[in-house]
């Protein structure tokens, strides 16, 4: 399988800088002094907290803590970041999950953009920001087809369990548990893992005028020189949202849905 990555140099240490995020339409700015403290003070989540949830990360300054720190890091959009902590939310309540970090994965992006993000859901540190490959099968820069099928070389949907490490061909590696039936459950028999690619360096996309990153069989590949930071963050019990503006998904879902949370006491 093959992964994506992101752009720069690959290994070094870059100095923490901080950003404040573009300003979400529907967070109004009287918000901010309540929801930059959301985080440190709500130890799980609720259904009707998951708005202002999003307005905290929308509004707050962020740490930026990545391997290829950019200039400026974009926020996730509102759309993809809502359904990362509502997915977070119900892996958390249904005992899936305890850790407070989220993996979003956002194909509605083009590949040659930064689409993936390792958020702490407690704090709203944006612990990395990559630019990650999809399927073979999936489309060429825009990710436009996903499959949960055997041998279709192609991007699948869905809440995944990010699991244990392991070294193969690609060299360190994350194993990945579909927790979506009929979307991602044949994620472990496809092989479909998390690893670094050199097809996944911005680099790829400049080699004789290319328009994209290049493709895997279905993995989520990063560049090489962003691997090992990625793994130490989420290995072993971490939550990975790959999201797309898919009806069916979104409808049918049970972490995007879910039914485990119970209403806040009265």
């Amino acid at each position: 399988m093959t992964h994506a990555g992101s752009d720069t140099s690959d290994g070094g240490e870059f100095p923490v800088r901080r950003i404040m995020t573009e300003t979400s339409s529907h967070c109004d700015l009287t918000v901010r002094s309540i929801v930059t403290s959301l985080f440190a003070v709500t130890k799980s989540f609720r259904t009707h907290h998951r708005h202002l949830v999003f307005c905290a990360v929308a509004l707050a300054p962020l740490t930026i803590a990545s391997s290829a720190l950019a200039d400026k890091v974009a926020a996730p959009s509102p759309a993809a970041l809502d359904a990362a902590l509502a997915a977070h939310q119900c892996a958390v309540a249904r005992g899936d999950v305890k850790r407070d970090v989220v993996t979003l994965i956002d194909y509605s992006l083009p590949a040659t953009k930064k689409r993936l993000w390792v958020l702490d859901v407690k704090t709203g540190e944006v612990l990395m920001h990559e630019r990650v490959t999809h399927g073979k099968n999936s489309g060429w820069n825009f990710t436009t087809r996903f499959s949960n099928t055997p041998e279709s070389r192609a991007t699948s949907l869905g809440v995944f369990r990010i699991a244990e490490i392991y070294r193969g061909k690609h060299g360190r590696s994350l194993r990945l548990d579909g927790l979506e039936r009929g979307f991602n459950h044949n994620a472990r028999r496809r092989a479909v893992v998390i690893h670094g690619a050199e097809y996944a360096k911005r680099e790829f996309t400049d080699a004789r005028g290319r328009k994209r990153l290049g493709r895997s069989w279905g993995c989520p590949a990063v560049r090489p020189g962003a691997i090992d930071d990625l793994i130490d963050l989420v290995a072993e019990g971490s939550l990975l949202v790959s999201y797309a503006n898919d009806k069916e998904w979104r409808a049918s879902s049970d972490y995007l849905n879910c039914s485990s949370l119970a209403p806040d006491p009265a």
